[in-house]
C-alpha cells in the first residue's frame, strides 16, 4: 500500500477517479448466492488465470453479465493459497448508462491508475512520478488520456506481480459522435493486449456487439458465450427457485404448481434473467 501522506492525498485529488467500487457493492447486493460460480470454476477462466491474455464474455441483454464481472472479481480479490505464485493486484471498472463519468476512456484510466496505485508501492511510484513532473506545480490541470495511457502502460512493465483488469458491459459506452469513447476503450485494450506482458490477463463482457466483436475476437485467448452455456441455464433455474422460495405468496403454492412456474419461465427465458 502506498503510504498516506500529504502527496499521496494530493495525487488522488489530481487523479479524481471515479468510485468503480459503488457499481461492485451494488451488484455484489443483489447478486444470488450459488450462480455465477460456474464460470470462475470453468476450464476456460482457469486457462485464462494461468496463460491466458483476454477473456471475453459476451452474451444478449439481461444475461446476467454484470453478475458474473462481480464473481470474477470477488474471485480475483482473493489471495493465492499457493505461495510460489505471485503477488496479485486486480482493478475493475463498470462503464454504465446511468453515470456519463463511466462511460469514457478518461474515467476508466483514473479509476484503474488508483485501484493500481492504492494497492501497490511500484505502481503508486509511478504514478507519483507522472504527477510530480508534469502536474506538481499546477494541480489544478488534470492529467491528459495520452498521460494516462502511457502511465498505465509503464505501470504494467515495472509489475512486481500478476495484473488483472476487468471492465464491464463495454457496450454502454457510446458508440457515436467524432470520437467514440467505445473504440477509444477497445483500442487501448488492443493496445495492452499487444504488449503481451506474461503477468498481465484483461477480462471484458459485453453484448455481442459488431464493432466490439471485430476487435476482441482476434485478441481473445478465451470466449464465453452465454447464450450457448448449459451452465447459465443451470444459474437462471437456480435464480427462479430461490427467488420463488424467498416470496412469502410463493411460498404457500403447491408443489406442482413452483415446478410448472420454474419450467415454463426457464424454457421461455431465452438465456435472460427474468423479473418475478
Amino acid at each position: 500500500m502506498c503510504p498516506d501522506n500529504n502527496t499521496g492525498t494530493a495525487v488522488r485529488e489530481w487523479l479524481s477517479p471515479p468510485n468503480s467500487s459503488m457499481n461492485h457493492n451494488d451488484t455484489r447486493s443483489r447478486h444470488h448466492k450459488g450462480t455465477s460460480t460456474w464460470l470462475v470454476n470453468s476450464k476456460s477462466f482457469l486457462e485464462w488465470k494461468a496463460v491466458g491474455s483476454l477473456l471475453w464474455i459476451s452474451g444478449k441483454p439481461g444475461a446476467g453479465k454484470t453478475f458474473l464481472c462481480s464473481t470474477v472479481v470477488e474471485d480475483l480479490r482473493n489471495p493465492p493459497t499457493d505461495p510460489d505464485v505471485w503477488t496479485i493486484t486486480t482493478a475493475y471498472f463498470y462503464c454504465t448508462f446511468r453515470d456519463s463519468e463511466k462511460q469514457t476512456l478518461r474515467g476508466l484510466l483514473r479509476s484503474i491508475l488508483d485501484q493500481l496505485s492504492t494497492r501497490s508501492n511500484t505502481y503508486y511510484l509511478v504514478l507519483s512520478h507522472l504527477f510530480s513532473k508534469e502536474y506538481s506545480n499546477d494541480p489544478e490541470r488534470k492529467p491528459s488520456d495520452e498521460h494516462l495511457i502511457e502511465c498505465l502502460k509503464e505501470m504494467l512493465e515495472y509489475s512486481d506481480g500478476m495484473t488483472y483488469i476487468v471492465v464491464d458491459a463495454l457496450d454502454e459506452c457510446p458508440n457515436s459522435g467524432t470520437t467514440s469513447q467505445r473504440q477509444a476503450i477497445l483500442d487501448l485494450l488492443e493496445n495492452l493486449a499487444c504488449l503481451k506482458l506474461p503477468a498481465l490477463r484483461l477480462c471484458v463482457t459485453s453484448r455481442p456487439e459488431d464493432d466490439i466483436g471485430s476487435t476482441l475476437k482476434p485478441l481473445a485467448s478465451h470466449h464465453v458465450v452465454l447464450e450457448s452455456s448449459p451452465d447459465q441455464e443451470k444459474d437462471i433455474i437456480q435464480y427462479i427457485r430461490s427467488v420463488i422460495a424467498s416470496h412469502k405468496k410463493m411460498q404457500a403454492w403447491p408443489g406442482k404448481i413452483k415446478k410448472r412456474v420454474i419450467d415454463t419461465l426457464s424454457e421461455n427465458a431465452n438465456g435472460m434473467y427474468v423479473v418475478l
